[in-house]
């Protein structure tokens, strides 16, 4: 009976296969033929446009059940992270188009023990 069925994030990005490889290297995100790859019920499509130009706010946000690994991980593989912020509890990257995504743990997580 509703109006939305599903939901698809577009990623504007200049070079689509650059953008394959970095997010599959960094992130584990792998994108099908089709641009597309599935997120937590949620489908992410590169889009490509020659003249993308990167929002200057976070685009989207990544939750994770371990910020600090994540933190870690995502530096291991050559990602410049933000500090973490123990307020908010996230941290900001930037992809290699300048797109900027938040990582984070929900509050409610860490309130519950669901989260180390």
């Amino acid at each position: 009976n509703g109006l939305v069925c599903g939901v698809e994030l577009a990623i504007n990005v200049r070079d689509k296969e650059t953008a394959r490889r970095w997010y599959a290297d960094r992130f584990g995100i792998v994108f099908d033929e089709a641009d597309q790859a599935q997120v937590g019920g949620v489908t992410l499509v590169l889009w490509g446009f020659s003249d993308a130009v990167p929002a200057s706010h976070v685009v989207y946000q990544f939750i994770t059940p371990n910020l600090e690994q994540a933190h870690t991980l995502l530096a291991e593989r050559g990602v410049a992270v933000s500090p973490i912020d123990g307020h908010n509890w996230n941290f900001v990257v930037n992809d290699p188009e300048g797109n900027k995504f938040v990582f984070y743990t929900p509050q409610r997580w860490r309130a519950s023990g669901m989260a180390p």
